[in-house]
């Protein structure tokens, strides 16, 4: 997990003025609403990062540990008072992938690099000051804070063991918005895997298909992101016991790689935004049969005794139909064309090329 999720939550969640137990309330009280929520426990309480904060808070003498805890007032202030002064009930942004979304006394936070996220209750205890009291798994949990106004969109939050986030409101933003924004990693549509294949990436954000140049057969395969940041995904091609890591890197809007567990490399490029039941192409044996057909049209239907395709960087391929005697190959074509539209060259003559009318 990235440090700075780790040690947010380590000084929201677990800081050193919350109760003598942390590690236990948060097992035990944490009652997550679904499957974010539910890693959220563990890495809360988990996470490496997060067992550092833990094991590095000082343990208190016996008169710290007498000492009477503060305690949120049994009236808590307004709605009014509590969002005048401080959040305006919305999303505000902490880093590029933390967010928080303030309601009237409790909202939720959410990292959408690991999907960690986990909701809280807070109470303004002294509005002059900026005083906050946050609850996070239970009424009983306290993390004092202090809020500081930098400006109408700009709030500077320091819990008590020093630890300091700058929140900015985003008017207008909801939490619809950022689940679309980042439920898809990868942009849904086709892609072109090293001119061998087309993935197909759903727009579910984790589910797609392959398909082969060659024979037009593939595989379905799941994915799940695991760090946006990092580039860590998990893939399962086919049976979902077949499950491996991987990375992805130079991720671009048409284009990334991705790095097998095995060091293997595949670079992708974006081709169209159509899934797989609406994508169309031509595979290595059509585009031989078409070629084919075109040159025998004006060769008493003769069939060339050899022939080979090529996959070019383009995404086009090169079909040659060819003879040979003894140590003499002979072209009879040599066509390239694009594998959807069957648009190309003939590159014996140069003259381009519209080899549609001979398929199927």
């Amino acid at each position: 997990m990235k440090k700075n999720i780790a040690i947010i939550l380590a000084a929201l969640f677990l800081c050193t003025a919350c109760s003598s137990s942390p590690v236990e309330s948060a097992a035990g009280s944490s009652e997550p609403a679904d499957s974010a929520s539910s890693s959220t426990t563990t890495s809360a309480v988990g996470s490496d990062g997060t067992e550092q904060a833990v094991q590095s808070a000082e343990t208190p003498t016996t008169e710290e540990a007498s000492a009477p805890q503060t305690t949120a007032p049994e009236t808590p202030v307004t709605a009014e008072s509590a969002s005048d002064a401080f959040f305006t009930p919305g999303i505000w942004q902490c880093t590029e992938y933390v967010f928080y979304q303030f309601g009237e006394h409790g909202g939720s936070m959410i990292d959408y690099d690991t999907g960690v996220g986990q909701p809280f209750e807070y109470e303004v205890t002294d509005p002059d000051s900026g005083a906050i009291m946050f609850h996070i798994f239970s009424a009983d949990d306290q993390s004092p804070a202090t809020a500081k106004v930098i400006s109408d969109t700009e709030i500077e939050v320091t819990w008590d063991n020093g630890l300091t986030i700058n929140l900015t409101y985003l008017p207008g933003k909801t939490m619809e918005d950022l689940d679309a924004q980042f439920r898809n990693y990868i942009k849904p549509g086709t892609w072109n895997c090293d001119n061998e294949s087309y993935y197909f990436f759903n727009e579910d954000g984790e589910s797609g298909s392959t398909l082969s140049f060659e024979k037009g057969i593939g595989v379905g395969f799941r994915y799940s992101v695991m760090s946006r940041s990092e580039g860590f995904v998990n893939f399962s091609m086919g049976a979902a016991d077949n499950s491996q890591g991987v990375v992805i890197t130079d991720l671009a809007e048409d284009s990334f790689t991705l790095i097998w567990e095995s060091g293997q490399s595949q670079n992708f490029t974006y081709v169209s935004p159509q899934s797989a039941d609406e994508f169309k192409f031509y595979t290595d044996d059509q585009l031989h049969d078409i070629v084919l057909k075109y040159y025998q049209e004006d060769n008493n239907n003769y069939k060339p005794q050899y022939s080979g395709i090529q996959h070019n960087s383009d995404g086009t391929a090169t079909v040659h139909l060819l003879d040979i005697s003894g140590d003499q190959s002979y072209t009879a074509a040599l066509c390239t064309l694009d594998r959807v539209t069957l648009k190309g060259t003939n590159d014996l003559t140069g003259e381009e090329i519209d080899l549609s009318g001979y398929a199927e």
